[in-house]
């Protein structure tokens, strides 16, 4: 899949106040991992070889952050800019108006940097999706049980015609299921051209992107989705209880793969594993161990109980326990 003329906005202006914390929400962290970063790894996967960064609160953190990713990684192309009124989505995407303009993309991906679940595979998948149906946007969706605090999508037979936020949904919207992820396609031109558009007429004053859907449509334009197999994929964190549920599911997610590959893990207790660790067949994870970073544990290890390792090199073979590897 052809990725060269794609580019990657990423939404990480949040202050995230709900989750009384001194960062900016998008690193807030997942696995010891920054969410941001989590993103950018799936992004950087999918093959898209431009980011943008839409930083806000907190700017200084994320910027010295992405630049701690850029030099561990000179593959990486990440541009920031800054956001220095928060007023909504749509507004945030109208900050980087002039650097889409000149980067001439023919499509954007625009993405939360507080949903950390989102996987290379889906934002190649929602791609192909959009180019088939030649869609001027396509959302990310899902059906979920409990979409409190999410935009509905709002259909009319069978076909989207408008997404409302949660606080402007009467009672019969806020039965719907159907919500956006807040990760979506665009034909790069066509968002440009309609970004002047979007108004702050609604509950909060603020610029929704959502609203692009229906000025899309009053033009004539084409409107699509794609919805990814499991719901989880497009959970964002909200405040702490959310976070810990993502962690919950990313955790689960790593030890699935770990134990296909031929890793033993005999207890679940106290275990941590990060999404960078690469740990060998045939090796054996006891109780109470946290393997974090780029730590990289060669095959027939016994780890634990009581082990924290970050960002180390175990060679093949080794046995440890009640050890603490630079835990920093």
């Amino acid at each position: 899949m052809a990725m060269s003329k794609l580019c990657a906005l990423i939404l990480a202006a949040g202050e995230g106040s709900r989750m009384k914390s001194k960062k900016p929400k998008a690193l807030l962290e997942v696995l010891f991992k920054p969410m941001l970063g989590w993103i950018v790894d799936s992004v950087k996967k999918s093959g898209i070889s431009k980011i943008c960064v839409i930083t806000g609160h907190g700017r200084e953190f994320i910027e010295n952050y992405l630049l701690k990713l850029s030099s561990l990684d000179s593959s990486l192309d990440i541009n920031t800019i800054f956001q220095s009124e928060r007023l909504g989505t749509g507004h945030a995407v109208l900050c980087a108006k002039d650097f889409l303009k000149y980067e001439n993309f023919d499509h954007l991906a625009i993405l939360s940097g507080d949903s950390p679940l989102l996987d290379s595979e889906t934002i190649k998948q929602a791609y192909a999706v959009h180019k088939k149906e030649n869609n001027s946007v396509t959302l990310i969706s899902s059906q979920v049980n409990n979409p409190f605090g999410c935009g509905r999508i709002i259909r009319k037979d069978g076909k989207i015609c408008s997404v409302i936020e949660q606080k402007d949904a009467d009672e019969e919207t806020l039965e719907i299921r159907e919500i956006n992820s807040g990760a979506y396609w665009f034909k790069t031109k066509d968002l440009i051209s309609i970004l002047g558009l979007i108004k702050n007429d609604n509950s909060q004053n603020e610029y929704y992107l959502t609203d692009v859907v229906r000025i899309f449509i009053s033009k004539g334009k084409k409107v699509g989705n794609f919805s990814p197999v499991s719901s989880n994929l497009i959970l964002g964190a909200n405040d702490y209880n959310q976070l810990q549920e993502i962690s919950n599911i990313a955790q689960k997610n790593i030890f699935k793969k770990l134990i296909s590959k031929g890793v033993c893990i005999r207890s679940y207790d106290g275990v941590v594993i990060g999404p960078d660790v690469d740990i060998g067949e045939c090796c054996e994870i006891f109780e109470r161990t946290v393997i974090i970073g780029n730590s990289v544990i060669g095959s027939n290890c016994k780890i634990g109980p009581n082990v924290i390792i970050n960002n180390k090199n175990i060679s093949s073979g080794c046995v440890i326990f009640e050890r603490n590897f630079d835990f920093s």
